[in-house]
Protein backbone atom coordinates (compact mmCIF):
# COMPACT_ATOMS: atom_id res chain seq x y z
CA UNK A 1 0.00 0.00 0.00
CA UNK A 2 1.20 3.54 -0.83
CA UNK A 3 0.10 6.32 1.52
CA UNK A 4 1.01 9.86 0.34
CA UNK A 5 0.36 11.14 3.89
CA UNK A 6 -1.81 13.99 2.64
CA UNK A 7 -4.89 13.05 4.64
CA UNK A 8 -4.98 13.25 8.44
CA UNK A 9 -8.53 11.93 8.74
CA UNK A 10 -9.68 8.35 9.09
CA UNK A 11 -7.42 5.34 9.30
CA UNK A 12 -5.49 2.70 7.39
CA UNK A 13 -7.37 -0.54 7.88
CA UNK A 14 -5.94 -4.06 8.01
CA UNK A 15 -8.08 -7.18 8.11
CA UNK A 16 -6.62 -10.38 9.58
CA UNK A 17 -8.24 -13.68 8.63
CA UNK A 18 -7.26 -17.34 8.89
CA UNK A 19 -7.89 -20.71 7.28
CA UNK A 20 -7.43 -23.25 10.09
CA UNK A 21 -5.76 -26.44 8.94
CA UNK A 22 -7.72 -28.57 11.39
CA UNK A 23 -11.27 -28.59 12.70
CA UNK A 24 -11.76 -26.53 15.84
CA UNK A 25 -15.12 -27.82 17.15
CA UNK A 26 -15.19 -25.81 20.39
CA UNK A 27 -13.43 -22.59 19.36
CA UNK A 28 -13.99 -19.93 22.02
CA UNK A 29 -11.02 -17.51 21.96
CA UNK A 30 -7.85 -16.47 20.17
CA UNK A 31 -4.48 -14.88 20.86
CA UNK A 32 -2.70 -12.95 18.11
CA UNK A 33 0.74 -11.50 17.42
CA UNK A 34 1.66 -8.84 14.84
CA UNK A 35 5.08 -7.23 14.37
CA UNK A 36 5.91 -3.81 12.87
CA UNK A 37 9.38 -3.14 11.48
CA UNK A 38 11.41 -0.58 9.54
CA UNK A 39 14.90 -0.68 8.01
CA UNK A 40 16.52 1.58 10.59
CA UNK A 41 17.67 1.82 14.18
CA UNK A 42 14.45 3.18 15.68
CA UNK A 43 10.83 3.50 14.63
CA UNK A 44 10.01 6.89 13.15
CA UNK A 45 7.90 9.06 15.50
CA UNK A 46 4.76 8.64 13.37
CA UNK A 47 4.84 4.90 14.08
CA UNK A 48 6.04 5.11 17.69
CA UNK A 49 2.79 5.61 19.56
CA UNK A 50 4.15 4.91 23.01
CA UNK A 51 3.60 7.25 25.95
CA UNK A 52 7.17 8.54 25.59
CA UNK A 53 6.05 10.49 22.51
CA UNK A 54 3.61 12.68 24.46
CA UNK A 55 2.94 15.51 23.97
CA UNK A 56 4.88 15.88 20.71
CA UNK A 57 3.96 13.15 18.24
CA UNK A 58 0.99 11.65 20.04
CA UNK A 59 -1.88 13.96 20.88
CA UNK A 60 -1.93 14.76 24.59
CA UNK A 61 -5.73 14.77 24.80
CA UNK A 62 -6.38 11.98 22.30
CA UNK A 63 -3.27 9.76 22.23
CA UNK A 64 -2.48 8.32 18.81
CA UNK A 65 -2.62 4.56 19.03
CA UNK A 66 -3.36 1.55 16.88
CA UNK A 67 -6.84 0.20 17.52
CA UNK A 68 -8.04 -3.37 17.20
CA UNK A 69 -11.67 -4.42 16.89
CA UNK A 70 -13.53 -7.66 16.29
CA UNK A 71 -16.65 -6.17 14.67
CA UNK A 72 -17.19 -7.16 11.04
CA UNK A 73 -20.74 -5.85 10.65
CA UNK A 74 -19.91 -2.47 9.03
CA UNK A 75 -22.00 -1.44 6.02
CA UNK A 76 -21.65 1.20 3.30
CA UNK A 77 -24.08 4.09 2.82
CA UNK A 78 -26.41 1.76 0.90
CA UNK A 79 -26.55 -0.79 3.69
CA UNK A 80 -24.34 -3.30 1.91
CA UNK A 81 -21.89 -5.24 4.08
CA UNK A 82 -18.23 -4.23 3.71
CA UNK A 83 -17.03 -7.65 4.84
CA UNK A 84 -18.17 -10.37 2.46
CA UNK A 85 -15.08 -12.36 1.46
CA UNK A 86 -14.77 -14.39 4.67
CA UNK A 87 -17.00 -15.71 7.44
CA UNK A 88 -17.56 -13.51 10.50
CA UNK A 89 -16.62 -15.78 13.39
CA UNK A 90 -17.58 -13.32 16.15
CA UNK A 91 -21.03 -12.06 15.20
CA UNK A 92 -20.78 -9.03 17.54
CA UNK A 93 -19.89 -11.35 20.43
CA UNK A 94 -16.12 -10.82 20.39
CA UNK A 95 -14.61 -9.03 23.36
CA UNK A 96 -10.89 -8.38 23.68
CA UNK A 97 -8.02 -5.94 23.32
CA UNK A 98 -4.85 -5.14 21.41
CA UNK A 99 -1.67 -4.04 23.18
CA UNK A 100 1.63 -2.70 21.88
CA UNK A 101 5.22 -2.94 23.07
CA UNK A 102 7.57 -0.28 21.64
CA UNK A 103 10.37 -0.78 20.98
CA UNK A 104 10.19 -4.54 20.92
CA UNK A 105 13.44 -6.53 21.24
CA UNK A 106 11.93 -9.92 20.59
CA UNK A 107 10.13 -9.56 17.29
CA UNK A 108 12.81 -11.01 15.04
CA UNK A 109 12.62 -7.78 13.05
CA UNK A 110 15.18 -4.97 13.12
CA UNK A 111 15.77 -2.85 16.22
CA UNK A 112 13.28 -0.42 14.67
CA UNK A 113 10.31 -2.55 15.60
CA UNK A 114 7.19 -2.90 17.69
CA UNK A 115 5.02 -5.83 18.65
CA UNK A 116 1.23 -5.82 18.75
CA UNK A 117 -0.47 -8.64 20.60
CA UNK A 118 -3.80 -9.32 22.21
CA UNK A 119 -6.69 -11.62 22.90
CA UNK A 120 -10.36 -12.01 22.02
CA UNK A 121 -13.08 -14.32 23.29
CA UNK A 122 -16.82 -14.73 22.97
CA UNK A 123 -18.23 -12.32 25.54
CA UNK A 124 -21.14 -14.61 26.33
CA UNK A 125 -18.91 -17.61 27.11
CA UNK A 126 -20.07 -19.54 24.06
CA UNK A 127 -18.04 -21.44 21.48
CA UNK A 128 -18.32 -22.02 17.76
CA UNK A 129 -17.28 -24.95 15.56
CA UNK A 130 -14.83 -23.91 12.82
CA UNK A 131 -14.06 -26.15 9.85
CA UNK A 132 -10.48 -26.85 8.90
CA UNK A 133 -8.97 -26.96 5.45
CA UNK A 134 -11.44 -24.74 3.66
CA UNK A 135 -13.39 -21.74 4.97
CA UNK A 136 -11.60 -18.51 5.79
CA UNK A 137 -12.65 -16.65 8.93
CA UNK A 138 -12.38 -12.98 9.89
CA UNK A 139 -10.43 -12.66 13.13
CA UNK A 140 -9.14 -9.13 13.70
CA UNK A 141 -9.70 -5.65 12.24
CA UNK A 142 -6.78 -3.24 12.84
CA UNK A 143 -7.01 0.54 12.42
CA UNK A 144 -3.88 2.69 12.08
CA UNK A 145 -4.89 6.36 12.54
CA UNK A 146 -3.86 8.90 9.89
CA UNK A 147 -3.53 11.64 12.51
CA UNK A 148 -0.46 13.85 12.39
CA UNK A 149 0.76 12.81 8.94
CA UNK A 150 4.20 14.26 8.22
CA UNK A 151 2.91 16.26 5.25
CA UNK A 152 0.78 18.40 7.58
CA UNK A 153 2.77 21.56 8.50
CA UNK A 154 1.15 21.52 11.95
CA UNK A 155 2.72 18.15 12.68
CA UNK A 156 6.44 18.82 12.27
CA UNK A 157 7.13 16.97 15.54
CA UNK A 158 5.73 13.75 14.09
CA UNK A 159 7.76 12.84 10.98
CA UNK A 160 7.88 9.41 9.42
CA UNK A 161 4.46 8.84 7.87
CA UNK A 162 6.17 8.32 4.49
CA UNK A 163 8.72 5.80 5.82
CA UNK A 164 8.50 2.31 4.39
CA UNK A 165 7.16 -0.05 7.06
CA UNK A 166 6.37 -3.76 7.20
CA UNK A 167 3.70 -5.42 9.33
CA UNK A 168 3.90 -9.19 9.81
CA UNK A 169 1.05 -11.32 11.11
CA UNK A 170 3.16 -13.83 13.00
CA UNK A 171 0.64 -16.06 14.69
CA UNK A 172 -2.99 -16.58 15.62
CA UNK A 173 -3.68 -19.18 18.27
CA UNK A 174 -7.22 -20.54 18.10
CA UNK A 175 -8.17 -21.70 21.58
CA UNK A 176 -10.53 -24.42 22.78
CA UNK A 177 -11.44 -25.48 26.34
CA UNK A 178 -8.89 -27.75 28.00
CA UNK A 179 -9.32 -31.34 26.92
CA UNK A 180 -11.17 -30.50 23.69
CA UNK A 181 -10.57 -32.72 20.63
CA UNK A 182 -7.53 -31.46 18.76
CA UNK A 183 -6.62 -28.92 21.43
CA UNK A 184 -5.56 -25.40 20.45
CA UNK A 185 -4.73 -24.68 16.80
CA UNK A 186 -1.87 -22.36 15.81
CA UNK A 187 -2.24 -20.65 12.43
CA UNK A 188 0.92 -19.05 11.07
CA UNK A 189 1.36 -17.47 7.67
CA UNK A 190 3.48 -19.65 5.43
CA UNK A 191 3.21 -18.98 1.72
CA UNK A 192 0.15 -16.81 2.27
CA UNK A 193 -0.40 -13.08 2.67
CA UNK A 194 0.84 -12.55 6.22
CA UNK A 195 3.03 -9.53 5.32
CA UNK A 196 1.66 -6.00 4.75
CA UNK A 197 4.06 -3.60 3.03
CA UNK A 198 3.33 0.07 3.68
CA UNK A 199 4.98 2.65 1.40
CA UNK A 200 7.37 0.05 0.02
CA UNK A 201 8.30 -1.45 3.39
CA UNK A 202 10.94 -4.17 3.19
CA UNK A 203 11.88 -7.21 5.25
CA UNK A 204 15.28 -6.07 6.51
CA UNK A 205 16.22 -9.07 8.62
CA UNK A 206 16.07 -12.65 7.29
CA UNK A 207 14.36 -13.81 10.50
CA UNK A 208 11.68 -11.14 10.32
CA UNK A 209 8.91 -13.41 9.11
CA UNK A 210 9.62 -16.24 11.50
CA UNK A 211 6.63 -17.73 13.23
CA UNK A 212 6.38 -16.79 16.89
CA UNK A 213 4.34 -18.78 19.37
CA UNK A 214 2.26 -17.04 21.99
CA UNK A 215 4.22 -18.91 24.65
CA UNK A 216 7.41 -17.08 23.70
CA UNK A 217 5.60 -13.75 23.69
CA UNK A 218 4.27 -14.33 27.18
CA UNK A 219 7.76 -15.29 28.30
CA UNK A 220 9.17 -12.04 26.89
CA UNK A 221 6.64 -9.74 28.51
CA UNK A 222 5.63 -11.63 31.61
Amino acid sequence: MINPCTNVLGSINLVCSVKPAANTPLYNAMEFVLDIGQCGTALTPWWDMSASQLPTCALATVPRSINGTFDFTAQDVNGVSLFTQCTDVWGLKGGGALFDVQPSPGTGLTSASARLFGVCAFNDGSNKPLAGGGPEYYMLFVRIPRQKSSSNPLDTNCPGCLTGTTIVLNNIKMIQPAGSPGGDVNVSGDGVSNVFQYNGGQICNPTSARKTTWGSVKALYR
